[in-house]
Parts: C-alpha cells; structure tokens; sequence
C-alpha cells in the first residue's frame, strides 16, 4: 500500500528508510519481505526464547526485539537463497510507523482491518483479550499448561486477534487484490521457491503459495498455530485454527494436497 502510494520503493535498499537496524545497506525491503534477506530469525534465539519463557508478560519493544539479533551476521547473502525469518516481519513494521507517522496497529486498524469491516479482528496492546477466545496451551510431555503471553512479542510478525469469518474476508480481499493496484497486486506474487527443486510452495511479498494454487500464510505463537489458505479461484478455502503450541504443518499439507486434487 505504501508502495502504491509511492512512498517506497520496493527494490531500494533498507538503508533509505532505517539505515540503523543491522545491514540495512545490503538488504532491499523486497528481500526483507520474502525472506531472501538472510536475517537470522530473533524468534529461534535460544536466549530470547528463555527470556519469553521465564517472564511471558514482559512487554517488548520492536527495537528489542531486533537487538536480540543486532550482532548476528546475515545468515547468508541477500537474494541468495529463501529461509523464513520474523525478524523481517518487526523491520517491516517498523518501516510503515517510519514512513506513514502512525503506529503500526493504528495502521492496521484504518488502512485494513476498518475497509475490510474486519470488525471482530484487532491488534491487542496487552495480554487481555476481549470477548470469547480460546486459551492457549503449551503441552508438556503428557500435561497441557495454559499459557498467557504479552503481544508485543511478536509484534508486526503475529500479534493479531481474529475469528475464523474475519480471517475468510481476509484471505478474499487477499486474493482479489482490494486494497492494492493491479500492478502491486504482481509485485507481490513475485514467488520464490522455498524449497530447492520445488516450485509448489513459494514465498511472495508477505504471501505464501501452496499446491500451486493456494495463497495465504501460516501463523504459529506461544499457545496457538494457524493455518490459512484460498484457492486463487475463490472455490476453495482452508482455515485451521489451533490452541496449542504444537504445529499443524502435516495435517494442514495433507487437506490441501486433497483439495488440490479435487475439481470442485
């Protein structure tokens, strides 16, 4: 959207616009956002992961949460290759709030979540929730252990409270382009494969592929895991919703092959 608005520019280089978060001058935003950059991914840092652990409602701040990698080289050199990174996801929101002037969940709200009349959806500031929820589990060996967790861990990379009909209007306006250009709407379907030899399963500008014909992402955080996808037809839609932990990559892969393979 800032792109549309010429704002940005895809393919500048992060420096422009934040040159104090770490190689800012060696990564384009476009790489930040298809995960070529080769930012090393705060949320595997086994201290941070203790330290979420041992206090989980601290609050953080999203330049703390790129120091947890500030000293970490890239994990390899920028467009070279696809590994998922969060940390892309908190220089991302970073760079609406640096050059819209709004806080990234006051852009959210309006420039999203409002338009779409998402109205069950929001960008939490602490860890209440409003209204009914799930709570989330951590299972330890045969035990499942509720756990609360303050937001601001995971920011602009997956602090967002949302419902199954929500998250279907979502994925529609995802897939129609409603709130970019039909020129930004190919910008962001620029895939790169993220695996070797397997042009299925791709990345775009914040947007995976799946099957070939599915657009949409996944989503994992302290107690819960997602999964959320649309045939690029509108025909066929996969939304999983999961309060615990644990992942749902295989169950998930498994109803898409199927659908994959079905006519109607």
């Amino acid at each position: 959207m800032l792109a549309d608005q010429k704002k940005i520019a895809l393919d500048e280089k992060l420096s422009k616009y934040l040159p104090d978060i770490p190689h800012a001058e060696k990564v384009s935003i476009r790489q930040v956002a298809d995960h070529t950059a080769g930012y090393h991914n705060y949320t595997a840092v086994n201290s941070f992961g203790m330290a979420v652990m041992t206090n989980p409602l601290k609050k953080w701040t999203p330049q703390e949460l790129i120091d947890v990698i500030k000293d970490e080289p890239l994990d390899f050199v920028p467009g070279e290759k696809y590994n998922y990174s969060n940390t892309g996801y908190i220089i991302l929101g970073m760079l609406v709030e640096k050059v819209s002037g709004v806080k990234w969940e006051n852009f959210i709200t309006e420039k999203i979540l409002k338009p779409l009349m998402m109205n069950d959806t929001y960008c939490p500031l602490d860890s209440n929730m409003s209204g009914e929820y799930m709570n989330g589990y951590l299972v330890e060996g045969t035990q499942a252990v509720q756990i609360t967790i303050d937001p601001s861990v995971a920011w602009a990379a997956g602090s967002i409270v949302s419902n199954i009909s929500d998250t279907k209007k979502w994925l529609e306006a995802l897939r129609r382009g409603t709130l970019i250009s039909p020129s930004m709407l190919a910008e962001q379907r620029k895939w790169v494969s993220t695996e070797t030899g397997n042009t299925e399963n791709s990345y775009g500008f914040g947007l995976m592929m799946s099957a070939s014909q599915f657009i949409g992402h996944t989503g994992g955080i302290l107690g819960y895991n997602s999964f959320m996808f649309i045939s690029l037809d509108g025909r066929k839609c996969v939304i999983i919703i999961h309060n615990v932990q644990a992942g749902i990559d295989e169950s998930s892969s498994k109803i898409i092959k199927y659908l994959g393979l079905k006519n109607n």
